[in-house]
């Protein structure tokens, strides 16, 4: 999200498309986030 904040006071991107490219960004860090704490649990096995 550091290059987007730059991008964005350095006026090369809208406003607009600086809120949508930030907007899937944050998503994307949640996915991560939650597909790393995953992998991080241990493994149960049920019988």
């Amino acid at each position: 999200m550091y290059w987007l904040e730059l991008l964005i006071k350095s006026e090369y991107l809208e406003e607009r498309v600086f809120n949508s490219l930030n907007e899937d960004a944050v998503e994307l860090m949640k996915l991560l986030t939650a597909s790393i704490k995953t992998a991080r649990k241990p493994l149960t096995i049920n019988h």
